[in-house]
């Protein structure tokens, strides 16, 4: 039997006691639902939208030599970016105030999802984002309560010079709460940062790159005297250039040091040290100690002539960027201060064949990081790292990256890598090892290789060869 479907009635002509017996179910079905996210209380709804935000950038050293051969981590971020990026609607906190009104009235009363503003205003649509940026800001900034601030922003391309009342005005009206600040500015700006000397009572880190040389720029004498808690200085400039608070730094990074033996006599609280050694600076008349240092990077056109006087009995991490000047002193350096290294990086040395000395002078080694190896550096290195042939070469290593490194991984280098699987008392086990191919290098290994890099990974090896992960 065949039946038909008459077309229902539309709302107009339903009665209005039908009406409401529809209605009435819809109108009750959001009450009966209940989300269990929705249960939770304010406080733990809170610390989970903390742990939303996205990671934000360490703009330090990066401003000074933004180059992915000091992202030394365990996994390097070759890609790295070392501007600031502008919030987005798709990332928290903007994401946070778009699901439900419940979801937004907690994010907005939460101060520390607020306390972190990046803007990088190179960015060409900034405009459409923040047409009143003071307005913007601060409306973000009054959002984090009384909170202590961490400012980032690019105010360096053309577009951005017209907001450069928006920077003036930000950092008088938030200076007193300001902790961390880092600022990639025009030589303009820069004097008219300097002329504000506005206190900053709670800033402990400061970064400050300017994207064109400062050769005519005058000095600024007070301008780092209202920091009393400074700590971390990075700047891409000469700091002869102003009246740094010395004697409180633990951090420092910068373009170009004239005369290394007056940062350590001032320094003596340094830990952290980044910097390129000018060409013309002499050899050090005296030998120069500086017992708290631990990290020291020297990049690009470094002078070496001033490490056979150097001695940093507590130095723990050594990075050298370019400069063939520092190859013949490093091997008389290594010999005073390797005692304690445990980290080494090169990018663009020279490194073979005399790099299997300097290694064997830094026993005590347990990453290690080479930078575009030349081709004939891997067979040497891997025959000395395998255990049958060298039990005393680099005993404690647990790390080794080549980065943008092409060669090919011989029977004899796999070898090498099986015979570091196992660990005891005197020798420790090999737990990463990497091989990161250049951009754009393509290469299919074998089958055998395959099969041997399985076996080390299943031995507990971490493994990545291949190009960069993104």
């Amino acid at each position: 039997m065949m039946m038909h479907h008459l077309p229902a009635a539309p709302m107009s002509q339903v009665l209005p006691s039908q009406r409401e017996d529809i209605q009435r179910p819809i109108q009750r079905w959001p009450a009966r639902v209940v989300y269990p996210i929705i249960t939770l209380p304010r406080e733990i709804t809170s610390e989970i939208f903390l742990h939303c935000l996205p990671p934000a950038p360490d703009f330090s050293s990066k401003l000074v030599f933004p180059h992915p051969s000091f992202d030394l981590d365990e996994n390097p971020e070759l890609k790295a970016d070392p501007y600031p990026h502008n919030p987005r609607p798709s990332e928290a906190p903007f994401l946070l105030l778009q699901v439900c009104s419940a979801w937004r009235s907690i994010a907005l009363v939460t101060p520390r999802l607020w306390t972190h503003l990046h803007l990088n205003l190179a960015d060409i649509n900034y405009f459409s984002f923040y047409p009143d940026l003071e307005e913007f800001i601060a409306d973000w900034f009054t959002r984090a309560g009384s909170c202590p601030l961490f400012f980032s922003g690019n105010w360096s391309s053309i577009a951005a010079s017209s907001a450069s009342a928006s920077l003036n005005t930000t950092l008088l009206r938030y200076a007193p709460r300001l902790r961390n600040l880092a600022l990639q500015l025009h030589e303009q700006q820069l004097g008219e940062l300097g002329a504000l000397a506005a206190p900053f009572p709670l800033l402990e880190k400061l970064a400050i790159s300017i994207s064109f040389p400062a050769s005519q720029l005058r000095t600024f004498p007070d301008f780092f005297c209202g920091m009393p808690r400074l700590k971390e200085l990075y700047l891409n400039m000469v700091p002869s250039m102003f009246s740094i608070p010395w004697a409180q730094l633990t951090k420092f990074a910068c373009g170009n040091v004239d005369n290394l033996a007056n940062v350590f006599h001032a320094a003596p609280l340094l830990t952290d040290l980044t910097c390129s050694i000018s060409e013309d600076s002499h050899e050090l008349a005296t030998d120069i100690t500086h017992a708290r240092l631990q990290t020291l990077c020297l990049v690009n056109r470094s002078s070496g002539h001033f490490l056979p006087r150097l001695l940093l009995p507590s130095l723990q991490t050594l990075h050298l960027k370019d400069g063939e000047e520092l190859y013949d002193d490093l091997l008389p350096f290594l010999a005073l201060s390797a005692t304690s290294l445990r980290t080494f990086s090169s990018f663009g040395l020279p490194i073979a064949p005399l790099a299997l000395d300097w290694f064997s002078a830094m026993p005590n080694l347990t990453h290690v990081t080479v930078y575009a190896p030349p081709p004939d550096f891997a067979a040497p290195f891997f025959a000395r790292l395998d255990r049958a042939q060298d039990s005393t070469f680099l005993p404690h290593l647990h790390f080794l990256a080549f980065v943008y490194s092409s060669f090919n991984l011989t029977p004899p280098m796999l070898h090498a890598l099986s015979s570091r699987c196992t660990g005891g008392d005197a020798v420790a086990k090999l737990h990463t090892f990497m091989q990161v191919w250049p951009t754009g290098f393509v290469r299919t290994l074998g089958k055998a290789t395959i099969a041997t890099l399985q076996q080390l990974v299943e031995q507990g090896m971490q493994i990545h060869v291949g190009p960069a992960e993104v």
